[in-house]
């Protein structure tokens, strides 16, 4: 994983997808804006998906409580800069491994997780 930090700050901010470059070591420009997409009055999670499907993956979603994803994921939740709205960090095993926000302060409490399965596991989840 790569440590990679948001390039924009505060309430517009772009740390999710600083997140997706950490988690799939590539440059910020590579992932997409999910933030912008949601300001913009657009539908982030297509957005998300459309872009997962060019690896072969499938985004997953889910509230906190529950048990947090094994591997990396994105958790979100409630920023301690209290800008208004969420914050996304990196976590491995629900646990905070990177924050992309320069002063590192992490989440006040995570709130939820995106994770990121095969899209074959997805099938085979469809059918259990």
């Amino acid at each position: 994983m790569r440590l990679v930090m948001q390039t924009i700050l505060g309430e517009h901010g772009n740390c999710m997808r600083a997140c997706l470059a950490s988690i799939f070591d590539v440059p910020i420009e590579e992932c997409p804006d999910l933030s912008a997409e949601y300001d913009s009055g657009g539908n982030w999670w297509a957005l998300l998906t459309e872009w997962c499907k060019t690896r072969d993956l499938s985004p997953r979603f889910e509230y906190t409580p529950c048990e947090p994803p094994k591997g990396y994921s994105m958790a979100g939740g409630a920023s301690p800069r209290d800008i208004g709205r969420g914050h996304s960090c990196v976590a491995l095993g629900g646990e905070i491994v990177h924050d992309p926000h320069p002063d590192g302060g992490g989440l006040s409490s995570i709130e939820d997780y995106i994770w990121f399965v095969n899209v074959g596991e997805k099938e085979q989840e469809a059918t259990k």
